[in-house]
């Protein structure tokens, strides 16, 4: 009777393994899908430009403050012209950092022609060539067009006369290249 009763046992210490192993492969399950995360878009325009289309913009259409010596569209002694850049960002996900920089190199034995940009969004640098903004999040998301003016003055000033007259010959165009570079803003200082 022993040796059924070690059997049985023996049967029973099975069954229970066999019913504890099956239960925890119940417990045991793998799932699989997929992670879907959307996106921010970034989409900005210059002057209704598409920034992500186009890399070289000309700005030409310069507004000259009236000066009753010098014709009206010609920048010369005197003269000061004014250049909006509108920034659209509506369709943007992202706050936005700006950097402008000028190449005054055309003009950087005329101390007397000066750039300036001013915006309510933007920080002059240390070299007094560059600028830095911040477009928020707030003011992308609230609609708001920010407006940049590039403002290039030419004072008239005699000591500097026969160094103006360089530039002033027949047909002559002053080139300045403008660099804007737009990038999405984590906070760091500018």
């Amino acid at each position: 009777m022993k040796k059924n009763l070690w059997i049985f046992f023996f049967f029973l210490v099975l069954v229970a393994t066999y019913l504890i192993i099956d239960t925890y492969a119940l417990l045991e399950s793998n799932a699989g899908g997929t992670l879907e995360v959307p996106v921010g878009k970034w989409e900005i325009t210059l002057n209704g430009i598409d920034i992500l289309e186009t890399k070289e913009i000309s700005f030409s259409d310069l507004s000259y403050v009236e000066n009753p010596y010098v014709e009206d569209g010609y920048f010369a002694p005197g003269v000061s012209a004014t250049y909006e850049i509108v920034v659209d960002p509506h369709e943007t996900d992202v706050a936005i950092r700006y950097d402008i920089a000028v190449d005054v190199s055309a003009v950087e034995s005329h101390p007397n022609i000066l750039f300036v940009a001013s915006s309510d969004t933007i920080t002059p640098n240390e070299d007094g060539l560059s600028y830095s903004g911040i477009i928020s999040l707030d003011d992308i998301k609230s609609g708001n067009l920010i407006k940049i003016n590039i403002i290039f003055n030419w004072s008239n000033i005699e000591s500097y006369n026969e160094l103006d007259s360089t530039l002033m010959v027949d047909g002559a165009e002053l080139s300045i290249p403008l660099t804007i570079k737009f990038s999405q803003y984590t906070g760091e200082a500018l």
